[in-house]
């Protein structure tokens, strides 16, 4: 079995061939991979074992689910803090969603047993399609990164 450390950087390897291959061939730009692809990676390469309650994953997404909630409560009723400040984030209003689909993503997932559903291709699918809401090269890195873990934990499984 393969540490989470292990996880990552199988998970950056793997995406920094796709990202070389798809600036060589000038279909993205190096911006969006920097700005947005590596939490996805550190995120996705290590989500299928959100189904164990002691992981990092789990760890870590509570706490950033916490942050993003609270952060999105107070963009929500605080709006004058947005104002005075200048703060324009594309997708701010997103905010509290994506707390709240972490949060219970979260919770849903520690409910199933370790290397169970969470260790699927189909999981891997789900939880990485929402990600071409924002750009269909998101999704293949998350894809490629939950992939990752699970091939190197030898459980390819479809269902």
């Amino acid at each position: 079995m393969s540490s989470y450390k292990t996880h990552i950087v199988v998970g950056f390897i793997l995406n920094l061939v796709l990202v070389f291959t798809l600036l060589f061939f000038k279909i993205i730009t190096l911006e969006l991979i920097l700005l947005i692809s590596i939490p996805i990676i550190f995120i996705y390469s290590q989500l299928p074992d959100i189904d164990q309650r002691n992981s990092s994953i789990v760890r870590i997404l509570l706490i950033v689910a916490t942050m993003l909630i609270n952060f999105g409560f107070l963009m929500i009723y605080i709006p004058a803090i947005t104002q005075k400040l200048n703060l324009y984030i594309p997708y701010l209003s997103y905010t509290l969603l994506i707390g709240v689909v972490m949060l219970t993503t979260t919770i849903v997932g520690i409910a199933f047993n370790h290397r169970g559903w969470t260790h699927s291709v189909t999981a891997g699918l789900i939880v990485s399609l929402p990600l071409i809401y924002f750009h269909w090269i998101l999704a293949l890195i998350a894809f490629i990164s939950f992939f990752s873990h699970l091939a190197l934990d030898n459980e390819i499984n479809l269902a």
